[in-house]
């Protein structure tokens, strides 16, 4: 039986890891070839983009076809969950703080819905008039009070 040495360990595991790199290196080949395509490709479709402009003033880009909102802008948000929230402020009024409510308060007070859909919604029911701006607090929280 032959003696195990830092030697052979390392030549062992040498003729392990060179069938590996080479898969690697064969990945990392098909991998740089795939993005130069890609590349060509978003170049090509730009330069037709821009072709089809200044022929066709009718073309517009087309945007992303699918979007989480159903194509709204990022600021909507549905009225059917500004009602939902001004019912959760009007039933839980006396739970809310006296210096007035913030979108984080909320979210806190009400966890399962975000900070940013609160906060959409308070600007809804401000431009309503359900709502009104009481102050600002230090970093520019906006705080709230019910109107009514």
């Amino acid at each position: 039986m032959s003696e195990i040495t830092a030697e052979s360990v390392r030549e062992s595991l040498a003729a392990l890891s060179a069938p590996l790199r080479e898969q690697l290196s064969q990945v990392e080949e098909a991998l740089s070839k795939q993005e130069a395509e890609v590349k060509r490709l978003r170049e090509l479709r730009s330069e037709i983009r821009g072709a089809l402009v200044r022929v066709d003033p009718s073309y517009v880009h087309p945007s992303t076809p699918f979007s989480k909102n159903g194509g709204k802008k990022k600021n909507e948000i549905s009225s059917e969950r500004v009602e939902q929230i001004l019912g959760l402020l009007r039933s839980n009024e006396s739970r809310l703080p006296d210096e007035g409510f913030t979108a984080t308060t909320l979210e806190r007070m009400f966890p399962g819905v975000s900070q940013s859909t609160y906060a959409k919604a308070l600007n809804v029911l401000h431009d309503r008039g359900d709502i009104r701006l009481d102050h600002r607090g230090r970093g520019g929280a906006n705080y709230w009070k019910l109107v009514g």
